[in-house]
């Protein structure tokens, strides 16, 4: 394909891109593709031009892991506009977005490329910790960057800048929420993250998680009934809990059906607290279940809905539960909704998750 013009911004940014990018048309259509896409994509760059951007989509979705999920979160970062899914190449994983040009009718998107080469399991959550660690500074300062850009203090910006500087923040954020969650995974399998035990009111807890996700949910027009009991506390890290339950409400919010009601309980039964949250929503299909909660995974209809998300909140949510002597289970009927129960000993203390 030939190299990009000096009068087509969009072929130019993707030449200069980091990952490998392709500039798509209103029709559909491939622009422009660099030259890290041809070597993701297994082929070369001249004959994408012109060519539909499904073909480009199913060339990578072929080196996936599994080619048919991967294709689903490829087609439907395409069909929502914007946004980023991950995938799954076996030995790497690849973080795809697409977002609008400014000042364009095309589109740009990019697959980030994070490899993993075959080790022990303790060397690669060592590196996947470093992999997460070197693009987290990085990151924080592309989010500045954005912020200041966007500052009217430093000048007017016009409507296709001003777009371009809440395009770079919005991804740049998303990036960094999943290498923050990389990095928390990498750390709970590894066992050296360090948790503060002190004693917990589980009802407290539970209820200040339900005001945390107040807003979102009054945006989807979705009632937080909640309801606790009375008990002893509990040992654990309060703050990592409380992101367990964060991630639990946020994914029933995300999912669940707009207008409806998540139950949220919380009781106390000799030595353990059940803690559970209950959605209206699409569920999870019954032979997906049981790798739901492993990382990078989530249901095939969740994708085909185009709900965006990296598929690793359950799991790191089940680690931090576990490194609590908990455990996380997942309960769901498609169509009919997903329960999440999570059961902690009223008493445990013996710091598993500390290094």
């Amino acid at each position: 394909m030939p190299g990009p013009s000096d009068h087509d911004p969009g072929a130019a940014a993707a030449a200069a891109a980091p990952a490998a990018a392709l500039v798509i048309d209103r029709r559909g259509c491939l622009v422009f593709a660099n030259g890290t896409f041809g070597e993701l994509s297994g082929t070369g760059v001249r004959q994408w031009r012109g060519a539909p951007e499904d073909a480009a989509l199913k060339a990578i979705a072929a080196r996936c892991r599994d080619e048919e999920s991967a294709y689903r979160r490829l087609a439907a970062v395409r069909e929502r506009g914007q946004g980023s899914e991950v995938l799954d190449l076996g030995a790497n994983r690849v973080v795809s977005t697409r977002e609008p040009l400014p000042g364009t009718d095309s589109e740009l998107g990019a697959l980030w490329l994070f490899t993993e080469p075959p080790c022990p399991a303790e060397q690669q959550n060592h590196l996947l910790a470093t992999v997460a660690h070197e693009f987290h500074t990085p990151l924080t300062a592309l989010l500045s960057f954005a912020e200041l850009l966007a500052d009217a203090r430093l000048g007017p910006l016009s409507v296709d800048q001003r777009s371009a500087a809440e395009a770079i923040n919005r991804n740049a954020e998303r990036l960094l929420r999943l290498v923050d969650d990389l990095l928390l995974l990498a750390r709970l399998e590894s066992r050296r993250l360090p948790l503060r035990f002190v004693e917990v009111d589980v009802p407290s807890l539970v209820r200040a998680a339900v005001v945390d996700r107040g807003p979102e949910s009054a945006e989807r027009g979705i009632e937080l009934r909640c309801v606790t009991s009375a008990g002893p506390p509990v040992a654990g890290d309060p703050a990592r809990l409380h992101q367990v339950l964060g991630n639990v409400l946020g994914n029933a919010v995300k999912y669940g059906a707009a207008n409806s009601r998540v139950r949220v309980e919380a009781a106390c039964t000799e030595d353990r607290w059940t803690i559970e949250v209950a959605d209206s929503g699409m569920g999870i299909p019954a032979e997906e279940l049981d790798r739901i909660t492993r990382g990078f995974e989530r249901g095939s209809n969740a994708v085909l809905a185009g709900i965006s998300g990296s598929g690793l909140g359950l799991a790191v949510s089940k680690e931090l539960v576990e490194s609590h002597g908990g455990t996380l289970e997942v309960v769901s009927v498609l169509d009919v909704g997903t329960t999440v129960r999570i059961v902690l000993p009223s008493d445990h203390r013996d710091g598993k998750g500390r290094s």
